[in-house]
């Protein structure tokens, strides 16, 4: 395998160097014309260079100035074109142990409640839906309090036997549905127990919910600081797939809940209400901004729909839906006299890839403290979160549960009425035998240190990866993403 790509846009030249480090470099056209000699034949004679096509025309002390250059790239390691497979880049029997998965645990930070399967919408596009099959069958259950009790005080108790003199940090409650505020007994129940039981933690709430009964609950809400996400696509025929049970759309009710907030409790609605918005085949990147902005002052965190667990006679129907959020940010910066935010701009696909291609590539980018936890060397490969690695959800069965957004039979542990059951080598191992599934493909895969994709859902496919990249796909990649970029920042430039 090789190690570097000598890349070129329209406006500059690159060079890419990926090994135990990062390195992206602008270089000149010659420089990238002896790379790319060097490439094909893996020789950097002199002789042969002179006698090529592609250097006819430049000068012979241009070329040896610039053949010494490359010659101190290859010396120094930056250029091969002998790497092993990218396996050689980690411990070929790293895995993730038992004692990892405990320190994880005791470092974790957050617990997703489903509060309650049930909901007033009935959304066309819902993960819960008629698209969907990898969910326990919804039956409008109400999660247990004895749950949530039960698995707050295992977590506080097992931070506490693990680390005795390590003092808590914030800790996060998330709620979900369905429509959490349907349940909010259940979530005064867990804001009270919490505050009661557990005076020294610095708690923090946040919520999922669909919008429509936020005025209905404004005191408790903004009285315990919860953070709010609202779901909303856009204008009323953007958010049209978003209706009630009797098709009744909830577009005007939402938007008068949100205005209440800005009215009544504006220095509230700045900190603590956002949006998010799904990307399908009724709005665009561009309506939402436009809309957000305009009408709210924000912008909204802006997703695909999930395309895991889609029932086969259902395919069809739901590529009809599907929409590209990449796509559509194209469409959104290739727009004439359109000027990207610079908030939505830190969440377009190219510089979020990019970032974590340099940035985590580098060996100096760390994201939270639980990167840190386990050594670099016994990272698995993939963008799979480690178990309890950022959060556990907590269904309203009792199943302990890696997050909310991937099929219900991916189970770590079970909580009932009574106990708490988490078996960590368990855990560990069947993370392990997941990542196995598909080693071989990461190992022969250039995307494999910036690898966003998770085992579960390729596990939930065929067991192929979408993404898997050989040398001349991983170099397209990164082309488009700096043309996209030197793009981007033209028309940000311009405007």
């Amino acid at each position: 395998m090789k190690n570097y790509f000598a890349i070129k846009t329209d406006c500059n030249y690159y060079l890419l160097h990926q090994g135990e480090t990062c390195l992206l470099n602008t270089i000149n056209e010659t420089v990238y014309l002896i790379i790319n000699y060097f490439n094909q034949y893996n020789n950097l004679c002199i002789d042969d260079i002179l006698n090529d096509y592609r250097f006819i025309n430049i000068p012979r002390k241009i070329i040896l100035d610039n053949l010494a250059v490359v010659e101190r790239y290859e010396k120094s390691g930056i250029i091969s074109n002998n790497i092993k497979e990218c396996s050689s880049r980690f411990n070929a029997n790293s895995c993730v142990t038992e004692h990892d998965v405990k320190r994880l645990m005791a470092d974790i930070s957050e617990i997703t409640f489903e509060v309650t399967q049930r909901c007033n919408l009935n959304c066309k596009y819902c993960g819960y839906g008629d698209f969907y099959c990898k969910y326990d069958k919804r039956v409008g259950a109400d999660l247990s309090f004895n749950y949530a009790k039960n698995i707050i005080d295992y977590i506080f108790r097992f931070k506490k036997d693990l680390y005795p003199q390590k003092k808590n940090g914030p800790f996060n409650f998330s709620f979900y549905g369905g429509e959490p505020l349907l349940n909010i007994e259940l979530i005064r129940e867990i804001v009270n127990y919490c505050e009661a039981t557990y005076p020294q933690v610095e708690f923090t709430y946040s919520m999922t919910t669909n919008g429509t009964l936020l005025q209905k609950y404004s005191e408790f809400i903004v009285n315990n600081d919860i953070k709010i996400s609202v779901s909303l696509d856009g204008d009323q025929f953007n958010n049209s797939y978003r209706v009630y049970k009797n098709d009744r759309e909830s577009f005007q009710d939402i938007i008068n809940n949100v205005k209440f907030f800005q009215e009544n409790h504006p220095h509230f609605y700045e900190r603590k209400i956002n949006f998010i918005s799904v990307l399908h085949n009724r709005n665009s990147i561009i309506e939402i901004e436009k809309f957000f902005l305009t009408k709210f002052n924000k912008i909204p965190v802006v997703s695909e729909l999930s395309t895991n667990g889609i029932l086969p006679s259902k395919v069809k129907s739901f590529k009809n839906l599907f929409k590209n959020v990449a796509d559509s940010y194209h469409k959104y910066y290739n727009c004439p006299n359109t000027k990207l935010s610079v908030e939505i701009l830190n969440t377009t696909p190219e510089i979020v890839s990019f970032h974590s291609l340099i940035g985590m590539n580098t060996g100096h980018c760390i994201n939270n403290f639980s990167d840190i936890l386990v050594k670099p060397n016994k990272l698995p490969t993939t963008g799979t979160c480690l178990p309890f690695q950022k959060s556990i959800f907590l269904t309203v069965n009792g199943k302990l549960m890696p997050c909310e957004s991937i099929g219900n039979e991916f189970v770590y542990g079970n909580v009932t009425n009574n106990d708490v059951d988490v078996d960590f080598l368990q855990v560990a191992n069947e993370f392990n035998d997941r990542l196995l599934l598909i080693k071989k493909q990461c190992y022969s895969c250039y995307l494999l240190e910036n690898c966003q994709e998770c085992v579960y859902m390729i596990i939930n496919s065929d067991k192929k990866c979408r993404n898997h990249m050989d040398y001349e796909q991983f170099k397209i990649y990164v082309t488009d993403l700096l043309v996209e970029i030197e793009n981007i920042n033209h028309i940000n430039n311009k405007n």
